[in-house]
């Protein structure tokens, strides 16, 4: 495969002033090399404006483009082209209740965060303005939990114009490696995952882990979701699916068997 081929993953985020995690891979056989990001003249990697900002229409859009204009000016920068972006974020808006592929992921035995419908969305604008109105603090928002999702869905507005872009789920992922047990945020589960990917992708849990914090921002669970999505970026089309592909699709690698961690 063409080195001149690269594939993106970004694990969203949209925490104030926190660089957006994202990862851009070149592919040779079945090993991802992370590409680092770090030379002259390229914009700097985008920011997150907070929860409150997500509620503006104008905030996330803003974010979007100056995403895929990050993403442009590495494809010029390196004369290549982007194949595939992986997206660790919703789509869309839910249309009718819970998505196809969330149900999906639930009768797999994968808990997930429900995507709200766009009119849920306005009714939790309205609790989010009650809140604030009635003095409450910006760190204990209501539906904190889902409103990064905003930021997300105008990535996939902004990006799927230029690239074809891929809804993933990174729990999902570890879930196929068997190793989904702890969470991430723990340092052991940390390193149980980050030791299975690195496996399925050329390399050892440390070489990644070093690989990672050169070419990734984020802390370490931030740099192997972005990882992660690249990853299934890579791999597509042959991967496996959650839901209804294309539109209600979160996309996982194919597996013939869970990989040992011996």
């Amino acid at each position: 495969m063409s080195s001149r081929k690269l594939f993106v993953g970004i694990d969203v985020a949209f925490t104030k002033n926190k660089k957006l995690p994202i990862c851009i891979v070149r592919k040779k056989g079945r090993k991802l090399f992370p590409v680092t990001l770090d030379m002259e003249g390229l914009p700097p990697i985008p920011r997150g404006s907070g929860n409150v900002a997500s509620l503006r229409p104008a905030s996330v859009s803003k974010f979007a483009r100056d995403v895929g204009d990050y993403i442009g000016a590495v494809e010029t920068l390196l004369e290549a082209t982007i194949e595939v972006i992986a997206i660790d974020a919703p789509a869309d808006y839910s249309l009718t209740g819970r998505r196809e592929g969330e149900r999906a992921l639930n009768a797999d035995g994968i808990r997930c965060f429900a995507t709200p419908t766009a009119t849920g969305f306005k009714n939790i604008r309205k609790k989010v303005r009650n809140h604030l109105k009635e003095g409450g603090t910006e760190n204990r928002l209501p539906h904190g939990h889902q409103l990064w999702m905003l930021a997300g869905f105008a990535l996939f507005r902004e990006l799927q114009v230029r690239y074809r872009c891929l809804e993933v789920f990174p729990h999902a992922i570890v879930h196929r490696l068997g190793v989904a047990e702890v969470h991430k945020i723990k340092k052991e589960g940390l390193a149980a995952q980050l030791g299975a990917v690195a496996k399925a992708t050329g390399w050892t849990g440390c070489e990644l882990a070093d690989r990672l914090r050169k070419c990734v921002s984020g802390a370490g669970h931030d740099r192997l979701d972005a990882y992660m999505c690249a990853w299934v970026a890579s791999e597509y089309p042959g991967l496996d699916v959650y839901g209804n592909a294309p539109d209600d699709a979160i996309w996982v690698p194919k597996m013939k068997k869970r990989i040992s961690r011996a």
